[in-house]
């Protein structure tokens, strides 16, 4: 069983110790795993046929690709060729729009963070501060901006050149939960938390523990699961007055650190086992 994993140029160096662990245990799986970079592939239509190219050569479609590159188009070209994607298409479409994410479980029924959609360059109406402002592609918390005054916000989003949000800081700032899931299963909760800023994401200087999913919010959880056919995210949740779960976004390519920092638990093994046993599956089916 061959897989490709499939980064951009410029996350293959940040990721190397990551990419080993994919590696190691492809092997003790059997799975030949190939790590790819993204801008080396070329991907179109000619004469009414989607093609994939990778150094301008014609390569063999493997068996099934991990998409660690954020590229819609990407998955769907590889979707339409037959292979199988993890995420998929549906997964990285909606996922990379934090606004198209909200409004999406928010027709669901899901509990989610109170959220003005706005346009690159416009100007929303702000009730009360303070916001919170966040473009539609962010990752990592960059781009996430505190706006405590009209003069602030202004400032703010000069910065964006895309749609963005606009939210009401969080009852309990500085405090998230981002929830590690493969397939169906619920792997791991982490609780992120920062005193310094309103932001608790782990790569900006927050601090994290392993946190204990009640019922309660492990019904929560899996309400979000059963939208879609993930493959692995995080699901990233904030808390209201009362302490309860809403629904803040979908972490695509989602970064594991902190539950390697913090637990014993191999999720790239489990990834890996649960996409294997995906795949043979569907060739049983």
């Amino acid at each position: 069983m061959k897989a490709w994993l499939i980064y951009s140029e410029k996350e293959i160096e940040r990721n190397r110790e990551y990419i080993k662990i994919y590696e190691k245990n492809g092997e003790q799986l059997g799975i030949e795993i190939e790590l790819i970079v993204s801008e080396l592939l070329e991907i179109g239509v000619r004469e009414n046929k989607e093609y994939v190219l990778y150094r301008g050569e014609e390569i063999p479609c493997p068996d099934f690709a991990v998409c660690r590159d954020i590229y819609p188009l990407l998955t769907l070209q590889l979707e339409r060729l037959g292979v199988r994607t993890y995420n998929n298409y549906e997964v990285a479409r909606i996922c990379n729009d934090k606004a198209l994410c909200i409004q999406y479980l928010a027709g669901k029924g899901i509990d989610v963070q109170e959220s003005v959609f706005v346009r690159r360059g416009a100007v929303p109406a702000v009730k009360e501060y303070p916001v919170v402002t966040k473009p539609v592609s962010g990752r990592g918390g960059k781009g996430v901006l505190l706006a405590r005054n009209e003069q602030e916000l202004l400032k703010n989003i000069k910065n964006y050149d895309e749609d963005y949000l606009m939210q009401p800081l969080c009852k309990n700032p500085g405090k998230d939960l981002r929830v590690f899931v493969v397939g169906k299963e619920i792997v791991g909760a982490i609780l992120r938390y920062s005193d310094r800023d309103f932001r608790a994401n782990y790569c900006l200087g927050g601090d994290a523990r392993v946190y204990e999913l009640s019922e309660k919010e492990r019904e929560t959880v899996k309400r979000v699961i059963d939208c879609f056919d993930f493959g692995m995210v995080g699901v990233d949740f904030i808390f209201n007055e009362k302490n309860e779960l809403i629904f803040n976004e979908i972490e695509d390519v989602v970064g594991s650190r902190t539950l390697y920092a913090k637990t014993d638990i191999d999720i790239v093994r489990k990834y890996l086992e649960y996409m294997k046993r995906d795949i043979e599956g569907r060739d049983e089916r």
